[in-house]
């Protein structure tokens, strides 16, 4: 009951907390497309064993170490590598998520009913995408090595079903402007005429 009645007075505060959050993740998604994936390529490669067709991420022992241990272990290590081989790698980082995050806190108190539209075609768009990734990983590997060879055509493809996806959400939660009935047209022009005082001669 509690966490209702919070939901309810911070509606618009966790709205504007979720585009924000959005925001964040498709920037940075589009900073590790066109920056890093080369790096991580690299830094992938090291760890490759040709004869399993395994990446082993560097950390600790398994066996010796919780695997949330060791995973948060491979993830530091991943950070320094880029660290270390990308300009600017921290900053560029840090700035992505300071402004994404004022910009969509901003959108998100101000335009509710954009942020909800964007929330829902973000999701929408990556359950779509994940669901068919998994699908045709299942039943049709070649497709979805053709869908990977796209590169940025099938990233554009991506953009424009989030595009569609955000227009049709939007005209869908927007009001819509009720034309006047003509009853309430004559009332209006009636209530607009001057009143006229004096006795009728």
């Amino acid at each position: 009951v509690a966490g209702l009645i919070l939901g309810g007075l911070f509606f618009r505060f966790w709205l504007a907390a979720t585009v924000a959050a959005c925001f964040v993740a498709i920037s940075l998604g589009i900073y590790t497309d066109r920056v890093l994936t080369p790096h991580l390529q690299s830094y992938l490669s090291r760890n490759y064993d040709a004869s399993s067709e395994l990446v082993t991420l560097p950390g600790a022992d398994a066996a010796m170490v919780p695997a949330s241990a060791s995973g948060w272990g491979a993830v530091a290590d991943v950070w320094g590598y880029l660290s270390n081989n990308v300009q600017q790698f921290q900053p560029s980082v840090g700035a992505i998520i300071v402004v994404m995050s004022i910009a969509g806190l901003l959108v998100g108190w101000k335009a509710p009913n954009l942020s909800r539209s964007i929330g829902a075609a973000t999701l929408g768009t990556g359950a779509t995408m994940v669901a068919l990734t998994t699908l045709l990983d299942w039943y049709w590997p070649t497709a979805l090595a053709q869908l990977k060879s796209l590169g940025a055509a099938g990233w554009g493809a991506v953009v424009v079903m989030w595009i569609v996806s955000l227009a049709h959400n939007y005209r869908s939660i927007t009001p819509k402007k009720r034309p006047a009935k003509a009853g309430d047209a004559a009332a209006a022009t009636e209530a607009m005429k001057p009143a006229v005082s004096g006795t009728p001669i």
